[in-house]
Parts: structure tokens; C-alpha cells; sequence
């Protein structure tokens, strides 16, 4: 591998780790790509080649965000979290505001997961975040295992593994599908078994929650005050954002005109309700994201450039020679591991490249490998608190409320929760592999 490419891929992430002096992420992940231009790893033509496979997917994630900032300011969000609360209150307790624990742990599992569906894994870790800390603000304490912190892990977990089903769920997943050209409902009825593997697998560690929670939540001054017609109209924008998931393949269409569509009538909808203004909303657009990810990419592009799919290539044989199960499971973790070391979104591009590059030898499999692939990325990220955007802007969010979660109370958290689940939703995959 050459030598050069290899060092500025490494001292990138260097950075991004350590973080010195505390500049936003996409100072790093920019000077790393105007290094490996500078010294002539990637090219003009390279660099235009990455932009043509993220601008899409990247104006798609701002629109979500933008979307999320927009909805949230006409109280769509707390109407339902108030709504969907009210649903799972005993009727002897409807008068205090208090719930089962376990009824409300389920909640909010499907409520995460409904909200990564529609809004991506980013913009539900924005949503849930502040709600929770609302929720749960008498209870915060400074010891780690309180319902406060707890539920704040829960939201930032399942925002990630369940961003699956759709192709806006994740950007990993609108850079994948847009790289394969898979279409929409190809690939949500690949991803169905996994994410509903992946919602059992996270409902199933009530177990283990349940020992560090109380039996019963009890929430105050907590209620939605939006009108029927905002109701009505925010559902009608979730009907239109669902008719561009599905069909702007179909159309030709890019999947960002539907979610910027859905952003200018929710600014405008706002505005003359006198809900919001539309340029503070504005600033909020992560633009950020654009450097960040670009240049990201354009760095991981050079490493692929510096003979990094070779070596891959060498060891191939091993790969294939295995039955298409364990490809599975081992494309799911080794991707895994690989967007919890070096983030998810370099990974999913060099995985991308690498299935590209080894397709002929791949066969039937590719689909589910590319699937694989994706829940490694969407999933395993989680193992480090650097692996996926989502949980950067969580631990960001965290940090502005005062709230500090340590790098390894995390590790411990994430090593226990992120395997099972992982494997879980692999195991989904799989099963849909042998029906298909």
C-alpha cells in the first residue's frame, strides 16, 4: 500500500479523534483531503467522482435535519411522544402522568425506531435528546445508571441500529443504494427481516434495563397544546416524504427534491402559522455535514487510490470460500468494527468501492452482502462513540444540557448492547436470504 496515502488517512483520523484545540470536525476531515490532493493521491476527476456519489445524499440528510427542526417548532413531535404516553397509561394513573416503566421502555423503543425510519438516525438523536432530557429533568442525578441516562442511551442506540428499512433511514444507506442503484422498494424489502430482528433485539433488553430502573416513571407539566390542522398537515408532509422514499427512483427524480420539498412547505406552513421564522430555522442547516463527509470521503477515496483494495483482493479466495451465511456474518462485523474504528461513513465508501471492485466473484450473494454490509455500518458503529455522525451530535447535544456520559461507561454500554444486536440483525438477513 503506498506509504503516503496510508499516512494521511491515519493522521485524519488522528485528528478527528483527539480534536485538538476542539475545531469542528470538518477542519479535519478537509485538510485531510486537500493533503492527499496536494501530494497527488487523488486527482481533480477523483474528487469530482465522490461528489457525484454523496451531493444527493447529503442534501438529502440536511433536508431531514432541517425537516426535524421544522416539525419540532410546530410541536408534531411532543403531540406525539403526549399522544403515544396517554396510550400506555393505566387508567388508574391518567390523573398523575405516571407509567410502567416497561410499557414506557417499549414506547420508546418503537418511537426511535419510527423516527430513524422517517427522519434518519441524525435526526431522530436530535429529536429524542432534548425529550428525554425534558422528561426526565427531576431525575437527573450524578449517578450514571439513572433512568435520565439510561433513556438517553436507549434513543441513541436504537436511533442507529434502526435505521435500516428505508433508504433515508441513514446516510450510509442513500450512499449505498445510490452507488448499487437499488431501487427503494427493493431495498426495504431487503432490510424488512433485519430491522424487525433488530426492534425484537432491542426490546428484548428490557432484562437488563429493567435491574438499574424503577418499576414505575412518573412525568410532570409534560403536554402538547398544537392545533388539528398542524396535526393534519405535518401527517400529510410524512405521506408526501413516504411517496419520494418509494418512488423517486421510480421518477427519476433525486431523493433530496422530495425532503427539501417537504423542508420549504414546513418553513412556509410555519410562518404564516407564526410559529417559526424561517431564517433562525435556517441556521440550523448542518452545512457542516457537506465538508465534513466530503472531505471524509475524498481522504478514503485516496486510500483506495494507494492500493488499499488490493490488498483485500489478495485474501479474497478466503472469502469466497466460505458459504454464503458466514459471508454474511463476517461482511456484517467486519464492517462493523471498521466504522467503529474509523467511522461509518469512510467505511461505507470503502466498502462500496471493495464489493464493487470483487462483484464477479460475489454472485448471488451481493445483494445480502451489500445488506451485510450496511447493518455492519449502521449497527456496529456504535461500538465507539466516534463511529456514526448521530452519536457525535448526541454527546454534543449531551455536553450543551450538561450532561456527561465517559468514553468508557460508553465502551462498557456499547461492547454489551451493539454484538447481540449485530448478530441478531444479520440473522434477519440471513433468514430473509434463504425465503428469497
Amino acid at each position: 500500500m503506498d506509504f503516503v496515502a496510508l499516512s494521511l488517512f491515519t493522521l485524519t483520523m488522528l485528528l478527528i479523534y483527539w480534536r485538538p484545540f476542539r475545531l469542528p470536525l470538518w477542519v479535519f476531515s478537509t485538510l485531510g483531503a486537500v493533503g492527499v490532493y496536494c501530494l497527488n493521491v487523488v486527482s481533480l476527476g477523483d474528487i469530482w467522482r465522490v461528489w457525484a456519489m454523496v451531493w444527493d445524499s447529503t442534501l438529502t440528510l440536511i433536508g431531514l435535519i432541517l425537516l426535524t427542526f421544522a416539525l419540532e417548532k410546530l410541536g408534531f413531535f411532543t403531540f406525539l411522544a403526549v399522544l403515544l404516553l396517554r396510550i400506555l397509561q393505566s387508567s388508574q394513573m391518567r390523573h398523575i402522568q405516571s407509567i410502567s416503566t416497561a410499557r414506557f421502555y417499549i414506547f420508546l423503543v418503537l418511537f426511535s425506531a419510527f423516527l430513524s425510519t422517517f427522519f434518519a438516525n441524525d435526526g431522530a438523536i436530535l429529536i429524542l435528546t432534548p425529550l428525554i432530557i425534558t422528561l426526565f429533568k427531576a431525575h437527573t442525578t450524578k449517578v450514571f445508571f439513572t433512568p435520565l441516562v439510561v433513556f438517553l442511551l436507549l434513543v441513541s442506540f436504537v436511533s442507529d441500529f434502526a435505521s435500516n428499512p428505508f433508504v433515508i433511514s441513514n446516510l450510509t444507506n442513500i450512499i449505498t443504494a445510490q452507488f448499487f442503484e437499488i431501487p427503494s422498494l427493493r431495498f426495504s424489502t431487503l432490510m424488512f427481516l433485519p430491522q424487525f430482528f433488530v426492534i425484537l433485539g432491542s426490546l428484548g433488553f428490557w432484562l437488563v434495563v429493567k435491574r438499574f430502573v424503577p418499576p414505575t416513571l412518573t412525568f410532570t407539566h409534560f403536554q402538547s397544546n398544537i392545533s388539528i390542522s398542524t396535526i393534519a398537515f405535518c401527517f400529510a408532509l410524512l405521506g408526501l416524504l413516504l411517496v419520494g422514499i418509494l418512488f423517486a427512483h421510480t421518477l427519476g427524480a433525486p431523493l433530496s427534491s422530495f425532503t427539501l420539498l417537504c423542508v420549504f412547505l414546513a418553513l412556509s406552513y410555519g410562518k404564516i402559522k407564526g410559529q417559526l421564522e424561517i431564517f433562525p430555522c435556517l441556521k440550523n442547516a448542518p452545512l457542516s455535514i457537506v465538508l465534513f463527509s466530503l472531505g471524509l470521503f475524498v481522504v478514503v477515496f485516496g486510500l483506495k487510490n494507494g492500493g488499499a483494495l488490493q490488498i483485500l483482493n489478495d485474501n479474497l479466495s478466503l472469502f469466497v470460500s466460505l458459504s454464503q451465511e458466514w459471508q454474511i456474518v463476517s461482511m456484517g462485523f467486519a464492517s462493523g468494527i471498521g466504522s467503529s474504528v474509523i467511522n461509518n461513513l469512510p467505511m461505507v465508501m470503502f466498502g462500496n468501492l471493495a464489493l464493487a471492485d470483487f462483484a464477479p466473484h460475489l454472485q448471488d450473494s451481493m445483494q445480502s452482502l451489500v445488506m451485510a454490509h450496511l447493518l455492519g455500518c449502521n449497527i456496529g458503529s456504535k461500538l465507539t462513540p466516534i463511529g456514526s455522525l448521530a452519536t457525535l451530535l448526541w454527546l454534543e447535544s449531551l455536553r450543551i444540557h450538561g450532561i456527561h456520559i465517559g468514553f468508557m461507561h460508553y465502551m462498557v454500554v456499547a461492547f454489551v448492547v451493539t454484538l447481540p444486536v449485530l448478530l441478531f440483525a444479520l440473522l434477519g438477513l440471513i433468514v430473509g436470504y434463504w425465503i428469497g
